[in-house]
Parts: structure tokens; C-alpha cells; sequence
């Protein structure tokens, strides 16, 4: 049976990260992890023979460079060699047991991403900016940055209502839009890294967008041949609340029945040891010794 990848893009929480590479059997999972330039947090990851360092990218929130990180993920990961691979963040943990995962995914054929087809109303101007706007990524930053917020939003207006420097020669009839993390097949993967090595046009066209991460790759699974396997979800837990970060609200022992009884693998974002621990002691998740050949 082929063994699973997980990929981790990480600024913080060693930690957290050091935990979870504990207690997954490295006979069965593989670590692919993508360090913010900015972090100094690489002498304190474990390394191991099954965990593994990619280039490191300065991601900034909502520009390229958060799709170029994973993109140094895939650089470095052999697809056909893994049955499943997982994208998560550094503040995610697994919320069911190992024996779960591995049968999960050992007969699984689907693609875990959440896709919706833009426009969607639920977005301004349907989300259709994200690419339709040519954006100099230096206006981009978290939405707590009211300054910049304030700019970014009046350049879009001024190009979405003028329609003066509304990109018109898009790569794809249909664009897709969902959460930044996912899991999808092998398979599925190798074909994504081989369409890019051949449509480099496509990966330049995006380096001019905003939060292309829920873009980019989402479209991507919709224009390939395992677009029929696409479930419309990710695996991993999230309880939204409006943060003025754009994020998720954080993971404590109040989530933690929810968090538990929900069908997902993974969950984020956890900011403290102690709930990742209770999250341990009640799934009966212990540190393993086996070590990768």
C-alpha cells in the first residue's frame, strides 16, 4: 500500500508541528514542510528520514506567494509515490485516529477540495476580482491593515466599475474558488504539476491576483480529468467567526466534541499544547517509535 503525504506550510508552533510528526507512523506518512523565510523556527522541527524541507518563499497574506510556498511542496514530492496528499497548515492537528486515516484513504479515489464556480454572490463582485483585476501585490495585505485595505479596495472598485484594466485573456472558461487546503489523490497531483510544466502561462497569469490560493489549484482539479472526483470539501475543521485576520477562529477543549464527532481528519487552527493533548488522550493517539527505513 502506498504511504500518504502530508505538507505543511509553517511560521510558528514547532512545537505543534513536532507532535504531530510524532505520533504519525513514518512507515505510512511522509512530511513535506514549508518554512516562512521569515521564521526561525527550522532548528526546532524534528528531522527525520521521513521528513523533508522545500525552498522557503517570505509568504505574505494574499499575495503569490502563498501558492508559490506549495508550489516548493510539489516541487519536491514524487506523486505517483503516495496514494493521498494533504495540505495543511502548521496550526493543524489530525482529530481521528491513525487507524482511521489509513483506512479512510486506503480505498478512496475522491478529490478533497472545496470548489464553488465563480461569480459567487456571496462575494463581492461574485470573487470575479480575484482575477479579472490586475493587482500590484504590494497594495495586499490582511484586512486588520485598514491603510492598505482601504487602497486595494478603492484600485478594485476603480477597475471592476471602469473596466479600463479589467484582464481580459484569462487561461480557463471557469474559474474556481474554496479553502487553501485539501487532499487529493496522487494521481491527481502528478497531473497538476505535469499541466504546469506545460502551461507556464498559466502560473504567470495568477502572480497578479489576490488570494489566488483559493483559486489556483482549485480551478486546476476542475480542468483535469479527475474534475469528476471532486467531493467539494476539504478535510480539515474550521469554525469561522468573522476574525478581523481573515482566518479561523482557534481550536480549545470547548470545540472539542464538535471538533471530534465532525467527519474530518485534521483541524486548525490549534494555538496551545494542551488542547492538542486532550485531543490525544481521547483519541488514544500516542508518540511512535517506528522509525522510517
Amino acid at each position: 500500500m502506498k504511504k500518504q503525504a502530508i505538507l505543511i506550510q509553517c511560521h510558528n508552533k514547532p512545537e505543534q508541528i513536532n507532535r504531530l510528526i510524532s505520533v504519525m507512523p513514518a512507515d505510512k506518512f511522509d512530511f513535506y514542510i514549508h518554512i516562512d523565510k521569515k521564521s526561525d523556527i527550522m532548528c526546532k522541527i524534528i528531522h527525520k528520514n521521513n521528513v523533508f524541507f522545500s525552498e522557503r518563499i517570505d509568504v505574505r497574506w494574499g499575495r503569490f506567494s502563498q501558492v508559490e510556498a506549495t508550489l516548493a511542496l510539489f516541487k519536491m514530492v514524487d506523486a505517483s509515490e503516495y496514494s493521498y496528499i494533504h495540505l495543511i497548515s502548521g496550526n493543524d492537528f489530525i482529530i481521528k485516529p491513525i487507524e482511521y486515516i489509513e483506512s479512510f484513504f486506503s480505498n478512496n479515489s475522491a478529490e478533497y477540495i472545496e470548489s464553488i464556480e465563480l461569480p459567487e454572490k456571496l462575494f463581492v463582485w461574485g470573487a470575479m476580482d480575484r482575477v479579472e483585476v490586475w493587482y500590484p501585490q504590494f497594495i495586499i495585505d490582511r484586512p486588520s491593515n485598514t491603510v492598505f485595505r482601504a487602497l486595494r479596495v478603492i484600485y478594485r472598485e476603480f477597475v471592476m466599475r471602469t473596466k479600463i484594466l479589467k484582464r481580459k485573456n484569462m487561461p480557463v472558461t471557469a474559474f474556481y474558488l474554496g479553502s487553501s487546503w485539501f487532499s487529493l489523490t496522487g494521481g491527481c497531483v502528478e497531473w497538476i504539476k505535469e499541466y504546469l510544466k506545460n502551461n507556464p502561462d498559466y502560473t504567470e497569469f495568477f502572480r497578479h491576483g489576490v488570494c489566488v490560493d483559493e483559486v489556483f489549484f482549485q480551478t486546476l482539479v476542475h480542468i483535469s480529468p479527475y474534475a469528476k472526483n471532486v467531493a467539494n470539501r476539504n478535510m480539515t475543521y474550521m469554525v469561522w467567526g468573522g476574525s478581523k485576520t481573515g482566518g479561523p477562529n482557534e481550536m480549545k477543549i470547548n470545540n472539542l466534541d464538535k471538533m471530534l464527532a465532525s467527519d474530518c481528519i485534521f483541524a486548525r487552527k490549534f494555538t496551545d499544547m494542551s488542547t492538542i493533548n486532550t485531543v490525544c488522550e481521547r483519541l488514544d493517539i500516542k508518540e511512535n517509535i517506528t522509525k522510517s527505513s
